[in-house]
């Protein structure tokens, strides 16, 4: 996610709070800040290398946050096997991966997506595979270590 897309996405988040805030009750509006703090948090760390598992809890905050804020539907499971969950890998590099599929998709489908992220351990590497559910053939794999 480039420096001006988190920028962006942070932007729009914080001011879709505001509008829901003034338009509706305090439940849509605190989980949505909720998930903005535990992205903005996830955001604000230092490391370049974090555990999977943390990478994952943050892409489930910015999926939270994109169903929240935008009438687009998104859905976003996430499989992950156990061992690989605690693979180091460099801060937003699923994350990056999710928001151009989605960004991407978003042009094309109206009514929304259903994503299938999948992270895999090969026999030298850990892949990240992304495939909207309908489709049995991945769009994007990429190595994550």
């Amino acid at each position: 996610m480039t420096e001006n897309r988190k920028n962006e996405f942070l932007s729009l988040s914080l001011a879709h709070a505001g509008e829901l805030a003034y338009a509706e009750e305090a439940p849509g509006t605190c989980a949505l800040l909720g998930h903005l703090n535990s992205f903005f948090r996830y955001l604000c760390g230092s490391p370049e290398k974090v555990i999977l598992r943390d990478e994952i809890r943050a892409c489930e905050a910015y999926v939270a946050i994109q169903q929240i804020s935008t009438p687009w539907a998104l859905t976003v499971t996430f499989e992950v096997a156990g061992e690989v969950a605690e693979t180091l890998v460099t801060r937003f590099s699923v994350i990056d991966i999710l928001d151009r599929f989605v960004n991407s998709v978003r042009n094309t489908q109206s009514a929304g997506v259903a994503v299938a992220v999948r992270i895999v351990r090969t026999v030298s590497s850990v892949q990240c595979e992304l495939r909207a559910e309908k489709d049995t053939v991945p769009a994007v794999v990429t190595v994550l270590s």
